[in-house]
C-alpha cells in the first residue's frame, strides 16, 4: 500500500493533529462499502495499542508529527 494523501489542516481531537489516508481499505468501516485505512493520532492514547479499531493505525500524536515530516504522499506501507 502507499500514502495517498496527507491531511495537514484537519486537527480534530479524535484524530490528532495530522492523518494519513493510505491505499487500503477496510470493510469494518461504518462506511457502506468500507473505508480508507487511515494513519492517525488520537485523543485517547489508552486505545494504543489495542484492536478497537475500524481499520485505522493509531499513533500517539508526538511520534506521528514526527512521521508527517518523512512521510510524503506516495510512501510506502506495509500493513502486517
Amino acid at each position: 500500500f502507499w500514502v495517498t494523501e496527507k491531511l495537514t489542516s484537519y486537527a480534530s481531537p479524535f484524530y490528532g493533529p495530522i492523518a494519513f489516508g493510505t491505499s487500503d481499505y477496510s470493510r469494518l468501516s461504518e462506511w457502506p462499502k468500507g473505508g480508507v485505512v487511515g494513519i492517525h493520532g488520537t485523543d485517547q492514547p489508552y486505545l494504543i495499542p489495542g484492536a478497537i479499531s475500524h481499520g485505522c493505525i493509531r499513533v500517539p500524536d508526538a511520534p506521528l508529527l514526527g512521521l508527517a515530516a518523512l512521510m510524503p504522499v506516495g510512501t510506502p506501507v506495509r500493513i502486517s
